[in-house]
């Protein structure tokens, strides 16, 4: 049954007012009680935008009735399933998420209102009296700040590389560490999608459970491998990432051997990439941004973030792994490793980052899930 949204005019038009909802820094509303008064008070004459992956388009609000909400929109034919409106004020920027529901008219489209957010208008970074209620990310790096941070540093880079030469001088028939700022690598590609060690025992006899790895190791890594080609005599390797906080890979040490290699050395190994790994902690390689930024929305797989200051889109780039502390209220702290998914500007200027979680320390995960379950209800 086709719903008929009625427009603006047949409705009395309030006076626009900011103190017609109350709200902290960040306040989501998901009582459908309220969303009538909320749409009448703020959207009505109101710059109103839906957000897409190529930009953000004008379009109208036409009309609350039952539960469901109508918009013009001139400029598309068919719309996202799930889609995100944002209207700035000069107080706060409000953003609606909405399911679509159907085509009502040629140029007028309904959905069914999922939840309301509005962002207070504070200094970006900045915390409140009422800690409780405000969600952040700080200590942010991405993985081009890292390449830049090494090539910056690279005279004590070159050290701790060959301190651990020195140490393993003679251990391994080959040896190799390798950081992300020396290029395009099939390891570093491996370390990227699976974040463990790279272990084969003897590619020449390989085990059953191992073979689909080996398999994918000669074809995609060994084949590549110039110098291992050369060397006809190596039958073995262990490359273990460097990851982060144990979590984003910037890089990996890497052996090889003339005869099989055994669960004891990868152990060696293991322990010799987590001693390199404190050596670059402990000499201050990595730069780890100080602003904070205010979380916007949040959702089981992502979240987003909000700030005006343009020279901080310098800390994203599109598809750009990043890991940062998110503190949820409470002052509960979650390790998030993240990708960036979209970088937008909205006609106010205000900037939106868009991630997806990559992977979160298990008490974190927790945390974030409840959270979010307890703002989705």
């Amino acid at each position: 049954m086709r719903v008929i949204i009625s427009s603006p005019g047949a409705v009395p038009q309030k006076k626009r007012s900011d103190n017609a909802v109350k709200f902290e820094k960040i306040k989501t509303v998901t009582d459908k009680s309220s969303f009538e008064k909320i749409f009448y008070a703020y959207f009505i004459n109101s710059e109103v935008y839906l957000k897409l992956e190529g930009g953000n388009i004008s379009v109208k609000f036409f009309g609350y009735t039952d539960g469901q909400v109508a918009f013009k929109i001139t400029q598309m034919k068919n719309v996202p399933e799930e889609c995100l409106v944002v209207v700035p004020t000069a107080k706060f920027t409000i953003h609606l998420s909405l399911r679509y529901v159907e085509k009502a008219e040629d140029t007028v489209f309904v959905f069914e209102p999922v939840r309301f957010q509005f962002i207070g208008a504070a200094q970006e970074g900045s915390d409140t009296d009422d800690g409780k209620k405000l969600i952040y990310i700080a200590s942010i790096i991405s993985d081009f700040i890292i390449q830049n941070t090494i090539v910056q540093r690279i005279k004590k880079v070159d050290a701790i590389k060959e301190q651990i030469f020195d140490e393993i001088e003679n251990a391994f028939d080959y040896y190799r560490i390798y950081l992300c700022n020396e290029g395009p690598d099939m390891r570093m590609k491996y370390f990227l999608n699976q974040r463990t060690a790279l272990f084969i025992p003897d590619f020449q006899k390989p085990d059953k459970k191992r073979e689909k790895l080996v398999n994918f190791y000669l074809s995609n890594i060994y084949a590549k491998d110039n110098i291992l080609k050369n060397r006809r005599e190596i039958i073995s390797e262990i490359s273990v990432p460097f990851l982060y906080q144990g979590k984003m890979p910037y890089g990996y040490m890497q052996v090889n051997g003339k005869s099989p290699f055994g669960e004891s050395t990868l152990s060696s190994v293991k322990k010799l990439t987590i001693h390199i790994d404190e050596l670059f902690m402990n000499n201050n390689i990595f730069y780890k941004t100080p602003e904070k930024f205010i979380v916007n929305k949040l959702w089981k797989t992502g979240f987003g973030i909000v700030f005006k200051e343009r020279k901080y889109i310098r800390y994203f780039k599109d598809r750009s792994l990043v890991y940062c502390d998110m503190m949820l209220p409470g002052n509960r702290r979650v390790s998030v490793l993240s990708a960036v998914s979209d970088i937008s500007i909205l006609p106010n200027k205000t900037i939106t980052v868009g991630f997806e979680i990559q992977e979160m320390d298990a008490l974190g995960e927790v945390s974030y899930e409840e959270y979010v379950q307890s703002i989705e209800r």
